[in-house]
């Protein structure tokens, strides 16, 4: 099934399909089930980064309308969607990269924003150096390094690049 009816299936537009690289940033952003004002935040930071880099490659042409773009975030961040959804569409998101021929090229990014993303609310002050990020964002963190196939080996200057 392509990308386009895999998105409308889950009450996504076409044009959405641009957006597909915010999934895990916002899959992250509900790990701790709950999305903070600084997250939401961030995430406008990263989108606008995302559209920028878009607006680049398209010439000044529209990829996608503002409009659209409010409408995908505000499903994604203002009330929480489920953790099915959010898997499927990480998972649309993955199979949309790989098929692209863009994941390699892109995982880097996508999975460094992620980190960000974690280590953007701590829920107590002080906290212990080791609960920064919360349990369960660690665990998404690991699964997003196994889909957006990053080799754990690498090192982390290369990572952070």
């Amino acid at each position: 099934m392509q990308t386009s009816e895999l998105l409308e299936r889950h009450g996504f537009k076409l044009s959405h399909v641009y957006l597909l690289e915010l999934i895990p940033i916002i899959e992250m952003m509900w790990a701790d089930e709950r999305n903070q004002a600084a997250e939401v935040g961030i995430m406008r930071t990263i989108t606008q980064r995302h559209l920028d880099v878009l607006n680049q490659f398209a010439e000044g042409v529209t990829v996608i309308s503002s409009a659209d773009v409010d409408e995908f975030l505000n499903k994604l961040t203002t009330t929480r969607p489920s953790a099915e959804l959010l898997k499927a569409l990480r998972d649309i998101t993955i199979d949309h990269l790989k098929n692209k021929g863009q994941l390699q090229a892109k995982n880097q990014t996508i999975f460094n924003y992620c980190v960000d993303m974690a280590a953007a609310c701590v829920t107590q002050f002080p906290y212990k150096f080791d609960e920064r990020i919360v349990e369960s964002e660690k665990q998404l963190l690991l699964e997003l390094i196994q889909a957006l196939d990053l080799n754990a080996d690498e090192p982390v200057s290369k990572l952070r690049a």
